[in-house]
């Protein structure tokens, strides 16, 4: 008897927060006796995915990100072909384009169970000539797939809002692993990343984890800290991430006159020591799933301050666990930060809940058995 097989799409996607979600649940899959596969041509994604034994990543097809129609046709035909040959019992699907082609392939060549990882939906921030466009392209892959698993609450209720029956839509909200979060070496790790950056424990450090795109707006987040540097000589912002924006970043940095306050940290191979090293956590993203940087950043006890969002709003209450501010708004966001570097105490009060609401809520251990209940019910 062939054991059951899974495959993730996710095209030349990056490493994100879906795709570690994958992995988690691909470690519980090949642990049930599953094979699992991975669709990827992102050279860091990848290296993660083979970190998994018994994970095969798979490269052969290119799906891209950006929207190239012709590309996109003729990545459909591959899959396709490809798809017809290997029968999957459950395909899932990561990511805007690379998704719409998987589930469309998936649907023709009759994969039983189509999933997909809904973490954000295009036509409400595609503006109004494009807006009827993605609505028509969300409308008819959402309903290519069996379900859409969606991030959190705020996605289920935007694809109502869009049309999608009820049917197609299940939330399972994101999770991320919380041991490490307990670990008392991370406060020393924290202390040492501090003091091996040359800041002092009186610096006030506002720190940023995510990927360097257009849509996390990161000019917003540089102009408010340009305020903040006007009101508070101490502070300092160190954002961690790659991404196609960064040239555009560091120009503006420059433009600015930050040079010296803001430190572009690349990719880390892990962002914790950079939570436990900063005072307040900061995101100005325009559109967001359930943010795993956020979870993260709660998790580790900081006080957030993120763009009023309704995903944020699921983990944001204000001045309990962050502060939210209007999106694209820096003066708001200035305000927010310069209230936290001015108030300490407060900060640390909003930590203490945040990290609270965090555990309570965001155990990577029920997004795993929640997931993977979906799977090994469909492929019964």
């Amino acid at each position: 008897m062939r054991p059951k097989r899974a495959l993730n799409i996710f095209g030349n996607n990056g490493w994100g927060g879906g795709a570690y979600l994958a992995c988690e649940v691909a470690k519980d899959l090949l642990s049930k006796g599953w094979q699992v596969d991975f669709l990827s041509t992102d050279a860091q994604a990848n290296a993660k995915f083979r970190e998994i034994d018994g994970v095969r990543v798979l490269e052969h097809i290119d799906l891209p990100r950006d929207i190239r129609p012709i590309a996109q046709l003729r990545s459909f035909f591959k899959l396709r072909k490809f798809l017809k040959k290997a029968k999957y019992d459950v395909v899932q699907t990561f990511n805007s384009a690379p998704s719409v082609v998987g589930r469309f392939a998936a649907k023709s060549v009759g994969v039983k169970t189509i999933l997909h990882h809904q973490a954000g939906w295009n036509s409400p921030y595609a503006g109004v000539v494009m807006a009827p466009v993605y609505k028509r392209i969300e409308s008819a892959s959402s309903k290519a797939a069996t379900y859409a698993l969606c991030c959190g609450n705020a996605e289920h209720d935007t694809g109502i809002e869009l049309g999608i029956p009820s049917t197609k839509l299940k939330v399972i909200r994101n999770g991320i692993d919380l041991a490490p979060f307990t670990n008392t070496e991370l406060l020393e790790k924290g202390k040492e990343l501090r003091h091996d950056l040359g800041y002092s424990p009186q610096d006030r450090l506002f720190v940023s984890t995510c990927r360097l795109s257009s849509i996390k707006d990161i000019p917003t987040m540089l102009k408010a800290f340009r305020l903040v540097v006007n009101e508070r000589a101490d502070s300092h912002l160190l954002i961690a991430g790659s991404g196609p924006e960064e040239a555009n970043i560091r120009s503006l940095t420059s433009e600015l006159g930050l040079q010296d306050r803001v430190k572009l940290l690349g990719a880390m191979p892990s962002v914790l020591p950079l939570l436990f090293a900063g005072d307040v956590f900061i995101t100005t993203t325009i559109r967001e799933g359930l943010s795993i940087s956020i979870i993260e950043a709660l998790a580790a006890g900081l006080p957030v301050v993120a763009s009023d969002i309704p995903a944020n709003r699921e983990l944001i209450a204000p001045e309990a666990t962050g502060l939210l501010c209007a999106v694209g708004d820096s003066d708001s966001f200035a305000e927010a930060m310069i209230s936290l570097a001015a108030n300490p105490q407060l900060g640390r009060a909003i930590g203490v809940r945040a990290k609270r609401f965090a555990h309570q809520e965001f155990d990577i251990t029920r997004f795993v058995n929640e997931t993977v209940a979906v799977y090994e019910n469909r492929a019964a």
